[in-house]
């Protein structure tokens, strides 16, 4: 049924997500709906007439008419690259949604929607400065690049590429999301609160007491976090959520992992591998309705390490049963990328994959397939010397010692 479906319905070219999927980033007053194409600013003066643009922009509005009349936008080159290989592209995969699929007649009739699914970000504020991030997403990056400037790699990494305004000023672009935010809310099934940290923002805080005094039986809320703030403040958060998880249909807390123990310490700088899994617990042990959703960017310094962390996420999923994980791959930056492994290593691959097919749904073990395709293509000579450069550079801005953590990998220097 599905598949006739992609093929009378959504065509060539047509992204329900498009129009039902918003990711706001209000710090940069940029936005997009989903993270395949970059996000783009949103003209101040568009806000100001219609505060609905932090959604229906008029450049987004350009691009679903470009869908509509049969066209493919190149901003979303990578779903068509991967229908070329005959796979269902996440534009299939999204589109077939609950918060999509069921508004197609709805869609096709107009280039203006509220969204469906929203995800919220309020600033940069962040603790952690995690290698595979950057200044847009951590204030802990931007005062890294502002004292010593982006990584001299082939092509200059994580400059500063947006201007974000302060989490203590006046936002434009927040003030339109307060004015927007009623007249969608009772649309939304998902509100995704990101960050920086959310948990750092005084906007987090606000937006909890409006679901408190705003039930939606519809809505699934889902936060994403480090789960490394200061424990005081994650009591509080928790506390919080406690009071409104009776107005919601669901709570979910997404957080990211990767690798085991000091290697996703090393990956994801300010992070403490026993303090975050103790973290992890509580959330579950507190929040006895709530899911965990581990998000796994898998990236070449996860190989070595991955199945023991797999087999510390089972542990947890064997206590508590509200255990999920999810799979991308990392294309930013290309010298993280899992094609730069040595090819003997498959077997350590094809074991993970084993694991999770034994442990995790048939979706979850299908998303990992892309990760085998991509280790398979042929390493880049080029990008493994960026690799270098870049480690050499952030062992030396972050007292660490890569071959220390990572002594398997010393094929990088060769």
């Amino acid at each position: 049924m599905f598949n006739w479906y992609v093929k009378n319905k959504l065509g060539n070219s047509l992204c329900l997500a498009k129009w039902t999927n918003s990711t706001m980033h209000l710090g940069t007053g940029t936005n997009h709906s989903c993270h395949h194409p970059g996000p783009r600013l949103v003209p101040l003066e568009e806000i100001k007439k219609d505060p609905s643009a932090l959604h229906n922009s008029e450049y987004k509005k350009g691009v679903r008419n470009q869908m509509l009349n049969g066209q493919r936008p190149k901003e979303c080159d990578y779903c068509w690259r991967i229908e070329e290989t005959e796979k269902y592209s996440d534009r299939v995969l999204m589109s077939k949604k609950k918060d999509s699929l069921p508004f197609y007649n709805e869609i096709v009739s107009s280039d203006t929607y509220d969204p469906t699914m929203l995800e919220i970000s309020f600033s940069n504020v962040c603790n952690f400065k995690c290698a595979y991030c950057g200044p847009s997403y951590s204030s802990k990056w931007v005062e890294e690049i502002r004292s010593n400037g982006p990584y001299l790699t082939s092509n200059p990494y994580r400059e500063i590429s947006d201007v974000q305004i302060p989490d203590r000023d006046d936002n434009p672009y927040i003030e339109a999301f307060w004015n927007y935010l009623p007249t969608m809310y009772n649309k939304l099934q998902t509100l995704r609160i990101t960050g920086g940290e959310p948990m750092l923002s005084k906007h987090t805080d606000k937006l909890l007491e409006y679901i408190l005094n705003n039930p939606n039986k519809k809505l699934t809320l889902v936060i994403n976090s480090n789960l490394g703030a200061p424990k005081n403040i994650i009591v509080k958060f928790v506390e919080k959520l406690k009071l409104l998880q009776k107005n919601v249909k669901r709570i979910e807390i997404a957080t990211s992992g990767e690798a085991y123990g000091e290697k996703l310490e090393y990956i994801r700088d300010g992070l403490d591998y026993n303090v975050w899994y103790a973290n992890c617990k509580y959330i579950l042990a507190s929040l006895p309705d709530a899911r965990l959703n581990l998000m796994c960017a898998y990236n070449l310094f996860s190989i070595t390490s991955y199945n023991d962390f797999l087999r510390d996420i089972i542990l947890l999923k064997k206590e508590y049963k509200r255990v999920y994980v999810s799979f991308s791959y990392i294309r930013d930056p290309m010298f993280f990328h899992v094609s730069l492994a040595p090819k003997e290593w498959k077997h350590i691959i094809i074991e993970s994959f084993k694991i999770i097919k034994d442990n995790f749904n048939n979706e979850t073990s299908k998303r990992f397939e892309f990760v085998i395709q991509e280790f398979n293509k042929d390493c880049d000579l080029l990008l493994l010397n960026d690799c270098k450069t870049f480690l050499i550079e952030y062992d030396r801005r972050r007292n660490k010692n890569f071959l220390e953590t990572f002594p398997e990998y010393a094929f990088i220097f060769i």
